[in-house]
């Protein structure tokens, strides 16, 4: 498959920093995913026209940290629309409702239960399936949130050795990320190289 890239060289994140012992980001270091560099590689807005978000829609943020994509996803779907945003953490939650503005607290949703069944337009999973133990059990819980015709990016590392990031063993390629996405209730329509780093997957649920 021939890939899209947008070239960066910017480094944000390490493994040994980033990740505890049982794969999950850790909440300590929250405040590395405002860190300007990540906005450079991973464009927020930017990405989220790729999936077609527009303004009246209801986009869920599975895996949401602190709104990286929530934030700017509130601003696109407007006063109509609705964000959820969904974490294990609740840290993670509280440093996601201290960002948001008065405007869009009525119109994101905060969880860490889940997301509710068929009720999403678009949704986002951005580097969380390779901290899971079950990528295709994830998969098919946020498949029942996604209305069918919906829209699913996700962002994953790419599956080559470099200095940062995940290890090779949790990384999943993009050969492996069609499969369980087949296996979950969704159709790949395309693959795009965000950076040297980083690739997003488009799906549609069917």
């Amino acid at each position: 498959m021939i890939l899209t890239q947008i070239e960066t060289n910017v480094i944000w994140m390490e493994e040994k920093t980033m990740h505890n012992e049982n794969k999950v980001f850790n909440p300590k270091n929250m405040s590395k995913l405002e860190h300007p560099d990540r906005y450079k590689e991973l464009p927020p807005i930017e990405i989220l026209n790729k999936l077609g978000l527009e303004e009246g829609q209801n986009f869920g943020d599975f895996g949401c940290g602190i709104g990286f994509f929530s934030i700017p996803a509130a601003n696109i779907v407007g006063e109509t629309g609705h964000v959820y945003a969904s974490d294990i953490s609740q840290q993670m939650l509280d440093g996601l409702n201290e960002r948001l503005d008065d405007q869009y607290k009525n119109r994101v949703t905060l969880s860490l239960t889940g997301i509710d069944s068929n009720i999403l337009d678009v949704a986002m999973i951005s580097t969380v399936l390779h901290e899971v133990d079950s990528p295709e059990e994830f998969l098919k819980m946020a498949s029942k949130s996604v209305k069918l015709g919906g829209t699913l990016g996700v962002i994953e590392w790419i599956k080559e050795d470099m200095p940062h990031g995940p290890k090779m063993k949790i990384r999943i390629s993009e050969n492996e990320m069609k499969t369980v996405l087949e296996i979950s209730g969704f159709k790949m329509e395309k693959a795009i190289q965000l950076s040297q780093r980083f690739y997003l997957v488009i799906a549609r649920k069917v």
